[in-house]
């Protein structure tokens, strides 16, 4: 036996009794592969979730930072926006207290604004040819000229030679209603206006209508006036005047006059229950018509009608 063999024969049997003093779960096998795998698995989870984590991270940074960009944008345009609605506010007001300090008093603004809207409703009536009538119109609601506008010879009357018949209510009733039937009535398709409106009536307008025995229209006050125009001239002679259906002691005209094509004929002792009756002479174009009353209480009228002729 050479010394090598000898040198191995007794390593060998030193370690025999060794092998049996270890359990079988206490041998640990180590594969160098698997081991390797395990490392690069474990790497490459951590990396992952690495990638993952920094990925969130900058989604939830930019998330932020478009939020935070439009919340900017809403506040500036919500700013921008109550800026605007401000400095329109502080327009229109200072435009209403020009217009406040110009006619000084609230009850002078709701004046103008009548005049304006009575004016509007005029204008409406207006052909675009016809500036006269406009300029008419304008004096009769108190916002234009007191210059009256030159009248062709047919629309002049003479005051002089107006004929006016006072007749009670109920004597017309029984005895002129055959003479001036109302379908004979040309007035109806005018417009009107007037100095005040009582609450309790209806609107000027609703005395062109044909009534004859109604509470249409009376003032607020007993000083004032009513005014009817037409776009188109009313070839006419025969001007009637129905009263309001109250006392005959109360809401009586005084010191009135009717303005025919701007010129007036004094009207006295009128008053309710009585109707006038007025004769121009002949026939007239009648473009417009203006009662001024300076009466007491509450003066006005249930209608006025334009007749061309008398019926026999």
């Amino acid at each position: 036996m050479t010394a090598i063999t000898r040198h191995w024969f007794a390593a060998s049997l030193l370690a025999v009794p060794i092998l049996p003093l270890l359990a079988a779960d206490q041998v640990t096998v180590v594969d160098p592969i698997s081991k390797a795998y395990t490392i690069a698995s474990e790497n490459a989870q951590r990396t992952f979730y690495d990638s993952v984590a920094a990925a969130q991270k900058l989604r939830n940074d930019q998330i932020k930072k478009a939020t935070d960009t439009a919340n900017a944008s809403i506040t500036q345009a919500a700013s921008v926006m109550n800026d605007t609605r401000k400095k329109a506010a502080s327009d229109a007001l200072a435009q209403y207290d020009a217009k406040s300090k110009d006619l000084g008093r609230q009850d002078k603004i709701d004046e103008a604004i009548k005049v304006r809207n009575d004016k509007e409703k005029f204008q409406k009536l207006v052909t675009a040819d016809d500036e006269r009538l406009t300029a008419e119109v304008a004096d009769l609601s108190g916002s234009g000229p007191t210059a009256k506008p030159e009248l062709r010879p047919d629309e002049i009357i003479n005051p002089g030679q107006v004929k006016q018949q006072r007749i009670l209510i109920t004597d017309f009733l029984d005895k002129y209603v055959k003479a001036f039937p109302t379908s004979g009535n040309l007035a109806r398709d005018g417009n009107a206006s007037a100095s005040s409106i009582n609450r309790g009536l209806e609107d000027p307008v609703t005395a062109l209508g044909g009534s004859r025995r109604h509470e249409m229209f009376c003032l607020t006050g007993s000083k004032g006036w009513w005014a009817a125009a037409w776009p188109k001239p009313i070839a006419g002679q025969y001007v009637l005047i129905f009263p309001r259906t109250t006392h005959a002691q109360n809401d009586l005209w005084g010191k009135a006059s009717i303005e025919i094509n701007g010129r007036a004929v004094p009207v006295e002792s009128m008053g309710p229950q009585v109707v006038l009756l007025m004769d121009l002479g002949k026939i007239t174009n009648i473009r417009t018509v203006k009662i001024n009353f300076d009466g007491t209480n509450n003066p006005g009228l249930a209608g006025l009608e334009i007749h061309r002729d008398m019926k026999k």
